[in-house]
């Protein structure tokens, strides 16, 4: 005989030695379950605990948003605390950005998986409901007997208030602070801390924001999509809250797609590696960039120079025009005097493109920081280092990581005294910069823009500067020994007194360049232009550089004054008086004068003729007016060396992988409309749009579009 699966009425079961009667215990408890009173009571409870969790809720998604929305690009550059609101509890900076979203999204999760449950319960209520009361009036005064929690009513509550306008407010407010809010707060935690460039840490916030429209996409359906099979007046609810599926899918479908075109596409940093493929990306609707104006719009904003903000709610980079480091040294708990070497340090910080126009840096310490294409027009950096870190790795050995300023702006920039060794400045514009008494060697200059910089006993000894523009720069005493300043322009450059101790000038031009008792006899000069250089005691008028002045003994203790008074107290100042004293004064003999002149004269006659274009682009300059220029045929150098030689040195230069894309930038921002009719620079133009050319690879489209123009000009002259 088959044994069955059933066990006999009366049997009894063991459960850990204790014995009971299943008869008596199960059936009272299967009763219960269907009991209307107490799923009742099971979702007045759920109710009051989500009432208090909901209103926890809020204040956590408001304490972030205060206290993320109090956060200034000063406290992210300055790397100070977060000050937590209430609490009065000072949070490191980078911990707060990493730490914040990781707690927010877990108080998310917590309180989704609680309405999951509060639903569930609400949902058998419901179901109950239908089944046991068919009257449509007795069901909907035992809704109305529901508490008045916001978000009961939004899922069990009665027709009128599910149905009607009261129905789309606890729904809007549902969804604005259960599914847009969060999203919100997490992507302003992203959006406020993008200017300080820590790439792990904003890809950890961009991994919370997707985190949590993914369990939105889970639980969200959960609480709001199930069919409950109840009947009213005879029409079939579609959902226990009353509202269509759609409305909510909808939204979060917007939301999703526009989460995800934004975090990849707009909000990025400079030198990020998403950064060059969200700017390779061109959706253009009606012949406009959208994803370029809603960078603009939201995080590239133009700089009011009245308020000293940008033009967009947020930025993706440091916007600190005017910013004043002299009271933060004063309360510094250190003792910064005169004498102290730093203010403050930001060695290997991230600044790329910071605006930091007119700001007061003294003293400050950018060893190794990355301040490619920053702005520091007119910022005071007197003392500031700008050094290299020298590092230590077991499989590569010692290796420096020196600062990066290529493409930076540094016009009229106090500079003095500042050290730059091994810089990496190329393309940086530094004109008028006031650079006496800094320390440069060994630093990366090539295609700069140096045009009328103060460089009086600065060292640039085995810098590249080849290609630079140095027009009219005041370099006297300056150390240029093993410099390679090939193809660089020193048109009118003052070069009083300055070491060319085994200089690299080939293809250079010196016309018009002043040049007593600057050393040439061991410089290599090949297919330099020195016309017009003059030999003696002669120097640029301070207030008119077109004019020229006598060096007196009043003009030897300007420089001196200037340097003793303008160079901060350290090394470099008694280094670059020490190379302008001896040599610069014309009260006192100098060994070996005689024959530096003579050297002089004869580079000079072995010269080739001068660049013709370069003299009509100059005299193309408003106000500017200079004397003929006469063509001498020499025998010994073919004409157009000196064109030929430029140009070889300006592509060498520009193509350079090291250097891009900012020398190419750099050098093609010089060229004019008056060289438009030479070949070599039609030639040039067409090199550096070359695929080969390494140093053009991520330059700018104004820039491949300046470049066009000139390597095309009859297509750029088309209508």
């Amino acid at each position: 005989m088959a044994k069955s699966g059933r066990k006999p009425a009366g049997a009894r079961e063991m459960v850990t030695g204790l014995t009971f009667d299943r008869e008596r215990v199960a059936p009272p408890l299967a009763e219960n379950a269907g009991d209307l009173d107490a799923l009742r009571t099971s979702v007045v409870d759920a109710a009051g605990v989500s009432g208090a969790l909901w209103l926890s809720y809020l204040f956590v998604l408001f304490y972030f948003l205060v206290a993320t929305g109090g956060v200034t690009n000063k406290d992210l550059f300055l790397r100070n605390p977060v000050r937590l609101p209430f609490l009065n509890v000072d949070l490191p900076l980078q911990g707060f950005f990493w730490l914040g979203p990781l707690i927010f999204l877990i108080v998310h999760i917590y309180v989704l998986l609680h309405f999951v449950v509060l639903a569930g319960k609400v949902r058998a209520f419901d179901a109950a409901l239908v089944d046991q009361v068919t009257a449509f009036d007795a069901r909907a005064s035992l809704r109305r007997q529901l508490p008045t929690n916001i978000f009961v009513q939004f899922l069990a509550g009665p027709r009128e208030i599910r149905l009607g306008i009261p129905g789309a407010m606890l729904w809007l407010v549902a969804m604005v602070s259960l599914v847009v809010g969060p999203v919100a707060v997490l992507l302003f935690f992203e959006l406020q801390f993008l200017p300080f460039h820590a790439e792990w840490m904003t890809w950890l916030q961009r991994v919370t924001v997707a985190a949590d429209l993914a369990l939105l996409w889970v639980l969200w359906p959960k609480i709001v999509s199930r069919d409950s099979g109840d009947r009213e007046n005879g029409v079939r609810r579609r959902a226990v809250t009353g509202r269509p599926r759609w409305v909510w899918l909808v939204l979060l479908v917007c939301m999703t797609a526009a989460v995800g075109a934004l975090i990849p596409l707009v909000t990025t940093f400079p030198g990020e590696s998403l950064d060059a493929t969200a700017r390779g990306v061109r959706l253009r609707i009606a012949g406009r960039d959208v994803p370029g104006l809603i960078r603009t719009w939201l995080v590239e904003g133009i700089i009011d120079p009245a308020s000293r903000r940008p033009g967009s709610p947020f930025a993706n980079r440091l916007v600190l025009p005017g910013l004043d480091l002299t009271d933060y040294a004063k309360q510094a708990g250190d003792e910064k005097t005169e004498a102290s070497p730093i203010s403050m340090s930001l060695r290997g910080r991230d600044l790329r493109s910071a605006v930091l126009t007119g700001a007061v840096l003294r003293k400050v310490d950018f060893t190794a920081a990355d301040l490619r294409e920053a702005r520091l027009e007119s910022a005071d950096l007197r003392g500031a280092k700008f050094d290299c870190a020298y590092l230590f790795d077991r499989g590569s050995g010692n290796h420096a990581r020196c600062a990066r300023l290529a493409g930076a702006r540094l016009n009229d920039a106090s500079l003095q005294g500042a050290s730059l060794v091994g810089a990496s400045l190329q393309g940086a514009y530094l004109d008028s910069a006031l650079l006496q008494g800094a320390s440069m060697s060994r630093a990366s200059l090539q295609g700069a823009s140096l045009v009328r910089a103060s460089l009086q006993g600065a060292r640039l000894d085995a810098a590249s500067l080849d290609g630079a523009s140095l027009v009219m720069a005041s370099l006297q005493g300056a150390l240029l020994e093993a410099a390679s300043l090939r193809g660089a322009s020193l048109f009118r450059a003052s070069l009083l007194g300055a070491s060319l101790d085994w200089a690299y000038l080939q293809g250079a031009s010196l016309e018009e360049a002043f040049v007593w008792r600057a050393d040439p006899r061991t410089a290599h000069m090949e297919n330099a232009n020195l016309d017009g250089i003059n030999i003696t005691m002669k120097t640029p008028c301070p207030d008119d550089p077109l004019n020229t002045c006598p060096w007196t003994a009043g003009s030897f203790r300007a420089l001196h004054d200037a340097i003793a008074n303008q160079v901060p107290k350290n090394p470099g100042r008694e280094r670059a008086l020490a190379q302008v004293d001896p040599i610069l004064d014309p009260d006192k003999g100098f060994t070996g004068e005689t024959d530096i002149a003579a050297r002089w004269l004869k580079l000079k006659a072995a010269a080739v003729p001068s660049d013709p274009a370069v003299m009509a682009y100059l005299r193309s300059l408003p106000g500017r007016q200079y004397r003929p220029i006469t063509q001498q045929d020499v025998a010994s150098v073919q004409p157009g060396a000196i064109e030929a030689a430029r140009e070889k040195q300006w592509l060498n230069a520009g193509c350079a992988a090291d250097g891009a894309p900012y020398v190419v930038a750099g050098l093609a921002s010089r060229f004019d409309v008056s060289f438009a009719e030479t070949s070599n620079i039609s030639a040039l133009a067409t090199a550096f749009l070359d695929p080969g050319c390494e140093g053009a690879r991520g330059i700018s489209p104004e820039t491949a579009a300046q470049l066009r123009r000139w390597a095309y000009p009859a297509a750029a002259n088309r209508p």
